[in-house]
């Protein structure tokens, strides 16, 4: 009795796309920008009629409130109040304040270079093409006159510490990074980018420049850290160039 064998032929199945679990979905991140929207306003009230009673009670004017850099310190407000509520969004923003890229060379040449450029393209933007005229950035007078000691001290802190430590952790640690993971670095690069520049009113070009230069620190370097110190150093040259004349 003769073997019986038979032939199974093997059907090819093409491999199943898993798709991708990311950190952040797309209701975290309309859910933290509605939310940070929101909370802007709620505190933006809040201190206006807190300053709106300390002029009347101090003697000082608030024309130009709404350009002063207390804004920088109520976004900083904003942004710690959203990222305690949204936890997910803290732990995505969080993995990349990363101290030890300190201790490489490397990190403080491409810092220096940040810096370098920064200064290069403002330079070019405002004093040769004329492209921009960024003006001033704020009424440092609404801070100063009354307030003495205690206005400059608040301008400092607004501009030099909450502003740059803020901005990066938003713009770079979150929006470049969300756009970057789920499509490409240079859909993330253009986005922060683009809006990095639009909320910087007077030199949109000039910042958005700067947001480029940020994004590109944070890609290399891997860490928010570089950027917040360079962004740092950056805003406290501009404001004690500023506050000087």
């Amino acid at each position: 009795m003769g073997e019986h064998l038979e032939y199974t032929k093997e059907i090819y199945e093409p491999p199943v796309r898993k798709n991708r679990n990311y950190p952040v979905t797309w209701g975290g991140f309309f859910g933290f920008f509605g939310a940070y929207l929101g909370f802007i306003i709620l505190f933006s009230l809040l201190i206006g009629m807190f300053y709106a009673l300390s002029a009347i009670i101090f003697d000082f004017s608030m024309a130009g409130f709404e350009n002063s850099p207390v804004f920088l310190l109520i976004d900083a407000l904003t942004f710690t109040t959203v990222i305690l509520i949204f936890k997910q969004t803290r732990q995505f923003i969080f993995q990349k304040l990363a101290f030890g890229v300190l201790k490489k060379k490397s990190t403080y040449l491409m810092m220096a270079g940040a810096l370098v450029i920064c200064q290069a393209e403002q330079y070019i933007i405002f004093d040769v093409l004329h492209l921009e005229n960024p003006g001033s950035k704020g009424n440092d007078s609404l801070f100063t006159s009354g307030i003495g000691i205690a206005g400059i001290i608040l301008v400092i802190f607004c501009a030099c510490i909450a502003a740059p430590f803020t901005e990066e952790m938003v713009f770079r640690g979150f929006l470049f990074r969300f756009f970057h993971e789920r499509y490409h670095f240079i859909a993330g690069l253009i986005i922060s980018s683009a809006v990095f520049g639009s909320l910087h009113i007077g030199y949109p070009l000039a910042a958005g420049i700067m947001g480029f230069v940020f994004s590109t620190l944070f890609y290399f370097t891997k860490s928010l850290v570089p950027g917040m110190v360079v962004h740092a150093l950056w805003n406290t040259y501009v404001s004690i160039a500023e506050l000087l004349s």
